[in-house]
């Protein structure tokens, strides 16, 4: 009897791997970020943006390009002061790429965290969730497949102390006045319910946004 072969992207794991955080405050409606570096070259290579911003009044963002590749939105934020959005594309050549994030208007401030993803069975997310409000504690839920990795951001018009929990800090940056934070995982159980939360010990306004990709 001859077997069928397997398929072997049912065998394959997303594999996370934080690069570095870039900070601007140009306070310009289209912010270009020269250079960055975007990790090791792949033929698969997935390139995250977790874009933060921050302004006194609200915004959104309107478009995300990596290296030239227009970006696609994961999640974003409503219109608020704290526009935050997951963006990402295939870029499979070089070690750094220009990435231009365009908002509504002039934003005050932001921050861009860059990750890669390589090894994953699908580009586009498996679930994503976002949270905003005046609080020191915000919280997404997310239906996370089993063999997955998460991402998350969040920006804060204040100063404190940054905790986050289901998912390790990656990066916490006080950004003129606010704090910019990212944190990933890699899971092997599934989880129907899986929560994603901050805790920040100034509170004030706050955005959050998280993804997961198998």
């Amino acid at each position: 009897m001859i077997g069928v072969m397997p398929n072997p992207s049912a065998y394959r794991r997303a594999i996370v791997s934080y690069i570095g955080t870039t900070l601007d405050t140009s306070a310009l409606a289209t912010v270009t970020l020269t250079g960055v570096a975007i990790g090791t070259p792949a033929p698969d290579r997935l390139v995250v943006a977790v874009v933060l911003g921050r302004d006194s009044s609200a915004r959104t963002i309107s478009s995300v390009t990596i290296g030239g590749v227009a970006a696609t939105a994961a999640v974003t934020s409503p219109s608020q002061n704290n526009p935050t959005g997951i963006y990402y594309a295939r870029v499979p050549a070089g070690t750094t790429a220009d990435i231009v994030v365009t908002f509504s208007a002039a934003t005050t401030r932001m921050a861009v965290a860059v990750y890669t993803l390589t090894g994953y069975r699908n580009a586009a997310p498996a679930a994503v969730d976002q949270d905003y409000d005046a609080t020191t504690t915000l919280s997404a839920t997310l239906a996370r497949p089993r063999d997955a990795v998460v991402i998350a951001g969040s920006i804060t018009s204040s100063i404190g102390t940054f905790t986050w929990t289901g998912a390790t800090e990656d990066a916490d940056t006080a950004h003129s006045g606010n704090r910019a934070s990212t944190a990933s995982a890699t899971f092997g159980a599934a989880d129907p319910a899986m929560a994603i939360s901050f805790v920040n010990t100034s509170s004030g306004a706050a955005s959050l946004c998280a993804a997961t990709w198998t």
